[in-house]
């Protein structure tokens, strides 16, 4: 009789002998579902949270989640990263969930330059720092180009902005990501966006796809959406006044966010000139992969969007020039 009770036991246990075995895995099932983690999961990302609350960011994240283009699936709980993409993906989340818990904190800052929004801080190069540890240890023969001073030189490198947003991100505005890139001679190889406080992961691989996401196509630029950097030092520049056609002008501040968000089909075009390429690697990557066109034109313009929207900014800058 004690044998079979001890069996019974055991069954009710998920078969192993021991209370570990199945109690373990039923609070692995709850907490996050058979086996996978999704980016849209209440309280991924550690202890901090937004101005707002918890609650606040669990509604956004819900409803981010919704749209479409929305945040690709986690890797399985303990899975390492394999491929290019795959190792993208676990950085910018690495730095993002870092990020996250000192998000709504304050924060010490400097200016980086004489542009007021040019700022760094501690959690810059915390998030930084973190990246370059995993990708040494998963791409040791790699080169590394990060914004806060990482530089380290290979055939193939990665392109690191750990906090595209800082000056968001310190003052409390929920619009920053991390970004991350893998470029050769011929471009991006593989990059991935985090947005940490929507849950949103976006990530692309040269020919393989944006995972479902699609630029918006078929709006003129008296109809469009155009997201740029309007620095005040170029706010007078006659090429960014001819974009005053565009239905809405608007700044983001955060520049790998607003391009996934363009591959996501929210916005119709990005336009800045003489971006840092890990301001522009990343992004640029998903809206080629989406079915957009990302184009570096004469004078250090950088353009993307639909094909026939970035052919209508094409011209427009070019008259500039004439």
């Amino acid at each position: 009789m004690r044998g079979h009770a001890a069996a019974a036991r055991r069954a009710r246990r998920g078969g192993r002998p021991g209370p570990a075995g199945g109690r373990a895995r039923r609070l692995v099932a709850r907490r996050h579902g058979p086996g996978r983690l999704h980016l849209g999961a209440p309280g991924l990302g550690g202890r901090g949270r937004a101005r707002g609350g918890a609650r606040a960011l669990a509604g956004r994240a819900d409803l981010r989640a919704r749209r479409r283009g929305a945040a690709a699936a986690l890797p399985a709980v303990g899975r390492v990263p394999v491929t290019d993409r795959e190792v993208a993906e676990a950085a910018a989340r690495r730095a993002g969930d870092l990020l996250r818990a000192r998000f709504g904190a304050d924060h010490a800052v400097r200016r980086k330059s004489a542009a007021g929004a040019d700022v760094v801080s501690e959690a810059d190069r915390a998030a930084e720092a973190a990246v370059v540890r995993l990708l040494r240890e998963r791409r040791p023969r790699d080169g590394i180009l990060g914004e806060e001073g990482a530089r380290v030189e290979a055939e193939r490198t990665w392109l690191v902005d750990a906090l595209d947003g800082t000056f968001n991100y310190v003052s409390g505005v929920p619009h920053w990501c991390a970004a991350v890139a893998l470029a050769d001679a011929s471009g991006p190889l593989a990059g991935a966006v985090y947005d940490p406080v929507a849950g949103e992961l976006f990530s692309a691989a040269r020919g393989e796809g944006a995972g479902g996401l699609a630029v918006r196509t078929g709006r003129p630029l008296r109809s469009a959406l155009v997201s740029t950097f309007a620095d005040p030092r170029v706010m007078t520049d006659v090429a960014l006044l001819a974009l005053a056609g565009a239905a809405i002008l608007r700044t983001g501040g955060a520049g790998s966010l607003d391009l996934a968000w363009l591959a996501a089909g929210r916005l119709d075009a990005w336009v800045q000139r003489s971006p840092e390429p890990w301001d522009w690697l990343p992004g640029a990557l998903l809206v080629r992969e989406a079915g957009g066109r990302a184009e570096v034109l004469d004078g250090g313009w950088h353009v993307a969007g639909a094909p026939e929207l970035v052919e209508q900014i094409e011209a427009l800058l070019a008259a500039t020039r004439a």
